[in-house]
């Protein structure tokens, strides 16, 4: 069918004026369609992104895909316990909590009890950090008020981007000084450095930098995980220090590091440039596309999920290929939750994304969906349920 057909389909469908056959027509379309195909024609069908759905809708979409989704066959997933939802249902059921987010996971086939949450919800993430200067002086970044302070170390400070700025400050060699932002839980912020290097740091992360780079070299330190977008200088190469020991070496690049100590390994994700990465003894280079994986050892893995990666970065989850455990972390650095397995932790996976600006709520609305059920509690406990 052409594009007009479709969102005349829709349209139609809002309107409860489907016949049998348009409406066998248009869920065929949702079942194989491109997800991107599927956003484009319901925006241009009147659903622009980031609006609600009417209710009415809504429900009458939940109710005929669901009824549909019940007459396909299971397919058996790779660990034989889950099944693979039709796309088609999935982007419908996204859109009943926020249009425009896709979800595609797996649930498994078994009923379980619904989910129970609180009254009370949790707020997504936002901008913010403390900067801690070398005197020991701690100042808050998310306050405006503290402009003046942070203009004091040669730098400028943004709330409204959640950004701080040295970009050209060159002080005397005898003045520059070693300051850390510290990124808590529920919050992200990016740093110009003195050479044009920009560092954007998530939730649960560090980064110790100096106010300006005079010597042969540039070097910072990091926890937790950060993009970094490098500066090229030829003549003063970029060297990044990783709290497990490990070192990355750029001249001029685009990568990744996530160093959780909660995570089971270092993953350095090249996305432009070349870089070495040197841990355990062992050095790896790494082509564009690559990751290096550093766990008693460093491996290379060549076809790297390069989008995964970096998907905090442009404000999304991508839970593709992962379990509830891994799920689970980036939830609670986000929103600073404190996770507990009620009986141990579910045999789940996931396969999709999702918006981190959604509420708390919403998102284990979408894992409820997918089999995964959740309890929120007083003092940001989540608890999960089998």
């Amino acid at each position: 069918m052409q594009d007009q057909d479709i969102i005349l389909l829709i349209i139609k469908y809002k309107s409860g004026n489907l016949s049998p056959d348009e409406e066998a027509a248009l869920f065929s379309w949702y079942h194989q369609a491109a997800i991107s195909d599927v956003q484009r024609l319901l925006h241009a069908a009147g659903e622009p992104a980031g609006r609600e759905m009417p209710l009415t809708f809504r429900n009458q979409l939940e109710s005929s895909l669901d009824a549909a989704d019940t007459s396909i066959k299971a397919v058996p997933a790779v660990s034989g316990k889950l099944r693979r939802l039709h796309i088609g249902w999935w982007i419908a059921a996204s859109l009943l909590i926020m249009a425009g987010v896709t979800y595609l996971l797996r649930r498994q086939p078994t009923a379980s009890p619904a989910a129970v949450i609180a009254h009370v919800d949790v707020a997504p993430g936002r901008s913010g950090a403390l900067l801690t200067l070398a005197n020991g002086v701690v100042v808050n970044l998310d306050s405006a008020g503290n402009t003046a302070i942070v203009a004091q170390q040669g730098a400028q400070l943004d709330t409204l981007k959640g950004q701080l700025n040295y970009a050209g400050h060159q002080p005397a060699a005898t003045d520059v000084a070693y300051n850390t932002i510290t990124v808590p839980a529920a919050r992200q912020f990016k740093v110009v450095l003195a050479d044009g290097t920009s560092v954007w740091l998530n939730a649960g992360s560090a980064l110790r930098y100096p106010t300006a780079f005079n010597g042969p070299e540039r070097s910072v330190t990091i926890s937790g995980e950060a993009y970094f977008e490098v500066a090229p200088r030829a003549q003063q190469p970029f060297q990044v220090k990783v709290s497990d020991g490990s070192t990355i070496s750029v001249l001029g690049t685009q990568f990744n590091v996530n160093a959780y100590t909660d995570e089971q390994a270092v993953r350095t994700t090249l996305v432009s440039g070349s870089l070495r990465v040197s841990a355990s003894g062992k050095d790896l280079l790494l082509q564009p596309g690559q990751q290096a994986v550093a766990a008693n050892g460093v491996q290379l893995v060549k076809a790297a999920n390069i989008a995964q990666a970096v998907a905090w970065k442009e404000g999304i989850f991508d839970f593709d290929k992962m379990d509830v455990a891994a799920v689970m972390r980036q939830l609670a650095r986000w929103y600073d939750l404190q996770i507990i397995y009620e009986n141990g932790v579910p045999d789940t996976r996931f396969y999709g994304e999702i918006g981190r600006n959604l509420q708390l709520s919403d998102v284990l609305e979408g894992l409820r969906l997918s089999g995964l059920h959740c309890r929120l509690e007083a003092g940001r406990r989540l608890i999960v349920l089998p």
